[in-house]
């Protein structure tokens, strides 16, 4: 049965009574039965839960950040592309995300990452750590976990080409095949590197990922979320940004379709939309836009935020939210520069 027809007939079933996130070590809090990466027809949680408050699980004063992403589903590993730095990397982080049943197999917390261009530096193997662990976002498995680990400033050294490998001989596809007509687990989504740089008199970079990653949602109710910024970030004027990255975005239901019922989340980061059908872009950030045009299923966003953090704000209140949305969608990292 193929993943659309499954979607039509499969209904959702909702595990518990308020959607939580599950410790990295444990198993999921919540299911949702669907296809295709969105939620099958009937039963839908009532209302997004209260919003937690996330405070930063790393933060860097007089720096700023460059991010970027690249689609995993049935590869064996795509480039990320790094630009708007303005020097060498201080720190970095490279998180990725896989879908599996049952617990992972040690060999999904493995990658490589080696630097193609403008000069050339690995490749180097790398063993990441479960930094949160969700439903899985309307495919086959259970479990959808996100990794995260510190990437080496020598390898990863500022603007440039990069490339991801995965492991040889795991189980699932690397054959390069439309998701949506075969994708075998484990399922990987994709891969994002976040650089920092330090820079004398900048703003403050907050990285939010350890109690945000793995928390699948469906686009109604949504998501919210309080990320508790910064001191300097709070009291600083000047320009804000915030970075997104997230698992299972997709814009239609099958190869290069596109529908509006998967693709229209607007994004709203302290109630302005930024994000989304009615802002000044108009485009989801939840699009699959990392991995386009196939195989989707990762995106890799920024937005300037100096419209929404204003000195005095306390927290980001980032919310992700469709009427009648039905696209599954796990977030793995929020990062504000500001």
């Amino acid at each position: 049965m193929g993943y659309r027809t499954r979607r039509l007939r499969a209904a959702a079933a909702v595990l518990a009574a308020t959607v939580t996130l599950s410790p990295a070590g444990g198993p999921p809090a919540f299911a949702f039965e669907g296809a295709g990466g969105a939620l099958a027809g009937g039963t839908r949680p009532a209302a997004a839960p209260e919003a937690p408050r996330i405070r930063p699980s790393r933060i860097y004063p007089q720096a700023i950040v460059a991010t970027g992403g690249t689609g995993l589903r049935n590869l064996p590993g795509g480039g990320i592309d790094i630009a708007g730095l303005g020097g060498a990397t201080a720190d970095a982080w490279l998180y990725w995300a896989v879908i599996t049943e049952g617990e992972p197999k040690p060999e999904t917390a493995r990658i490589a990452l080696q630097r193609n261009l403008p000069t050339r530096a690995g490749p180097r193997w790398l063993t990441g750590t479960p930094i949160g662990r969700g439903a899985n976002p309307c495919w086959d498995g259970d479990r959808i976990t996100v990794y995260r680990v510190r990437v080496p400033v020598w390898l990863a050294n500022g603007n440039g080409s990069y490339l991801v490998t995965l492991p040889a001989g795991l189980p699932g596809s690397i054959a390069g095949e439309d998701p949506w007509t075969g994708s075998p687990l484990p399922a990987y989504e994709g891969a994002s590197l976040v650089l920092i740089q330090r820079h004398e008199a900048g703003p403050t970079v907050a990285i939010f990922d350890s109690g945000l990653a793995g928390l699948t949602f469906v686009a109604d109710p949504g998501l919210d979320v309080d990320l508790v910024l910064p001191a300097a970030t709070v009291t600083l004027s000047g320009a804000k940004q915030v970075h997104i990255i997230g698992a299972d975005g997709q814009d239609g239901w099958a190869g290069y379709a596109t529908d509006a019922a998967p693709s229209g989340e607007v994004t709203r980061h302290n109630g302005v939309a930024l994000g989304g059908p009615g802002s000044p872009r108009n485009d989801s950030d939840w699009n699959g836009s990392a991995g386009q045009p196939l195989t989707k299923l990762w995106d890799n966003r920024a937005v300037d935020a100096t419209e929404a953090i204003k000195p005095g704000d306390l927290v980001l209140d980032f919310t992700v939210f469709q009427p009648a949305g039905v696209d599954c969608l796990t977030p793995v990292a929020v990062v504000v520069q500001g």
